[in-house]
């Protein structure tokens, strides 16, 4: 329980780092520069995602399946053929920066440049840290998640206090970069022994019965690679929107109140490292679960406090903004809220899980995606960044509860009105209060 503490409590850290590097932003360049960069990240997050096909979901398995001997090989296969992956979604992010959608963020060569660099070191840190996770190392796991997030943090803190004068995008992505290659270099070198092994046995790559492992592995991963898609775009559809509709200074606004509400997806972490464990192996034990109800009724009362902490932080957390940021507050309790509620339905939603009935993910999804975009369409002319967070919070609810309820079907409910009743009058709250924002910062 202590090394799955300690999963947790590094991916959880992470992400609190990630949450505070958009607000130090704010200090060092202008709102539009950081909206670029917040776009340039969206940018790589999509591309990474579809280079790696969808292989990283298929590891997990296959690697408590391989035998000792094999797992360095398995390794090597999905980076060399996520690797491989690169050169066709770098000519397409090259087509990409001549439209003019992007040319806020990928305005040049350079900005296509850092971009395939950053995918191929988001391919190899990510993969390499799937692995160690696997292996159950978990200081070594805390340092690769934690460092390339410390580091860029620690650059931008070393370019606050100098000052160094970041006016362009380009300035930001090196930091970047250079955060992540020493990352990736301690990676390799913790690594040494599995990159000599497989050196040792590179006459084995590509052979006919890994051509056959890859094959089931791309089976597998697909449908999952779907649903990251479709997450991804539930992610970017304000954003985009906002970029097309309001311009750079409003998006900035946008980023920055999702920045400091993705400090909920702590308890995203959280879930995946402790909760689904635990519930598998407790699922073996006793298919009837009857600690759950009270369970998830604890875990629910727990994210209603977490959410009003939030919203209350975030209101004097804006006293250390720049003024441009002044209606973020108003935002964060619905973006809060959001990778709340993702998480939550691990809980509510379990039964999924535990069925293996892996369709009704992208299926619910998309429902609440098609709403999104439909909510977006009308609230962003309105509200602008305010119309944003609102569509994706209340998509983000929708999605809950159609797991919920599709878990329920498959299996059995997990709770009823006493439930979701709060979490609903919390979200009507948040929206109501990102609304008021809107007026009051006109």
């Amino acid at each position: 329980m202590t090394r799955i503490l300690g999963f947790g409590m590094s991916s959880a850290f992470t992400a609190l780092l990630r949450a505070l590097s958009l607000p130090l932003m704010g200090w060092l360049v202008a709102p539009e520069l950081l909206a670029a960069y917040a776009l340039w990240q969206l940018a790589l997050g999509l591309f990474t995602m579809l280079a790696g096909l969808g292989l990283g979901h298929a590891l997990v398995r296959e690697f408590h399946a391989a035998p000792v001997g094999e797992r360095s090989l398995l390794l090597a296969h999905i980076l060399l053929v996520s690797l491989g992956a690169v050169l066709p979604i770098a000519v397409c992010a090259v087509l990409l920066s001549l439209s003019d959608s992007s040319s806020a963020y990928l305005n040049s060569n350079n900005a296509v440049l850092f971009l395939v660099a950053g995918i191929v070191l988001n391919l190899y840190i990510t993969s390499g840290a799937q692995y160690i996770r696997l292996q159950q190392w978990p200081v070594v796991y805390a340092q690769i998640q934690v460092g390339g997030s410390l580091l860029w943090l620690m650059l931008l803190i070393s370019a606050w206090i100098l000052p160094l004068q970041l006016l362009r995008l380009e300035h930001l992505l090196l930091l970047w970069v250079i955060a992540n290659l020493l990352n990736a270099a301690w990676l390799t070198w913790v690594l040494r022994g599995d990159l000599q092994l497989i050196n040792q046995q590179r006459a084995a790559l590509f052979t006919a019965h890994w051509r056959k492992r890859l094959r089931q592995m791309f089976r597998y991963g697909h449908p999952l690679l779907l649903s990251e898609t479709l997450y991804w775009v539930m992610s970017a559809l304000g954003a985009i929107l906002l970029t097309a509709w309001h311009g750079l200074e409003t998006v900035a606004v946008y980023a920055m109140a999702v920045a400091i509400g993705s400090a909920g997806s702590m308890v995203g972490q959280l879930f995946n490292t402790v909760w689904l464990p635990e519930v598998y192996r407790s699922h073996q034990a006793n298919s009837d679960m009857p600690w759950l109800r009270g369970a998830a009724l604890k875990i629910l009362w727990a994210s209603v406090g977490l959410v009003l902490l939030a919203t209350a932080g975030g209101f004097i957390f804006v006293l250390l903004l720049p003024v441009h940021y002044a209606s973020v507050p108003y935002l964060v309790a619905a973006t809060f809220m959001r990778p709340m509620l993702m998480a939550l339905q691990r809980v509510t939603a379990i039964g999924i899980e535990l069925q293996r009935t892996t369709w009704v993910s992208p299926l619910a999804m998309a429902m609440a995606l098609t709403v999104q975009l439909l909510l977006a369409w009308w609230l962003i002319p309105l509200y602008a960044a305010a119309g944003a967070v609102i569509s994706m919070t209340l998509a983000a609810w929708l999605f809950w509860q159609l797991k919920s309820i599709a878990s329920s079907l498959l299996w059995r409910s997990v709770g009823g009105v006493w439930l979701y009743s709060p979490m609903l009058i919390l979200l009507l709250a948040a929206c109501g209060l990102a609304i008021a924002g809107a007026y009051q910062t006109q």
